[in-house]
């Protein structure tokens, strides 16, 4: 661990209300993004496509994990080292194209890739803060799920751009299984739940 007992108190007591009210902010503008990108769909909501819901809930979900990961981080560290210094600024950057994605629900290939683009930069700010540091334990799940999810994002942005989603001509051939996206994304919320749990987001949020 990065931090222990009252050491992980005492380093966030400066720091802690004002960086978490910010991290809050940050995820109370994304919210409000999603439903105006929901506003702006052409569509009544009972004509939208269940792909926007899915995806919309999972987008929402893995933004409400990062901020509850923001929460718990910003609680237990203090910018002293350059490196978490370095990694705040990318942060900023990341909750700022967090909320274009949101807005841009009506335009899935372009929500896609902003939330390809912001989920690489967090696995960024994760990298140069753990470095000279070392890991904590939340920190090791982060670098595993991260990729995971940007996986998944880039099997989305595939679909988008070409029509065909990559099959597995064997699976094709046993159960007539086709991918599409509503299936990557229940994938990726499975996997966004196990995070959840591992990572202990819920728990930790709360110290």
């Amino acid at each position: 661990m990065l931090f222990s007992g009252g050491s992980r108190r005492k380093a966030g007591v400066f720091y802690m209300p004002k960086l978490q009210a910010l991290s809050w902010f940050a995820f109370t503008a994304f919210v409000g993004a999603v439903l105006l990108g929901f506003r702006n769909m052409s569509l009544p909501l009972g004509d939208i496509d269940l792909i926007y819901y899915v995806y919309g809930a999972f987008l929402f979900a893995l933004r409400f994990k990062f901020a509850l990961d923001d929460h718990f981080y910003f609680g237990v560290a203090a910018l002293k080292r350059w490196q978490s210094v370095l990694g705040f600024v990318f942060s900023l950057i990341s909750w700022f194209i967090f909320v274009f994605s949101g807005y841009a629900l009506p335009n899935l290939p372009e929500s896609y890739l902003l939330l390809l683009v912001t989920i690489g930069i967090s696995t960024i700010w994760i990298a140069i803060v753990v470095f000279k540091e070392g890991f904590y334990k939340e920190q090791i799940y982060w670098i595993g799920t991260n990729p995971f999810y940007m996986i998944g994002v880039g099997f989305l942005i595939w679909e988008a751009n070409t029509q065909t989603f990559p099959k597995l001509r064997f699976v094709d051939q046993i159960v007539q299984f086709e991918y599409t996206p509503t299936i990557v994304v229940v994938i990726l919320s499975i996997g966004l739940i196990w995070d959840y749990w591992k990572s202990d987001s819920l728990s930790n949020a709360r110290e």
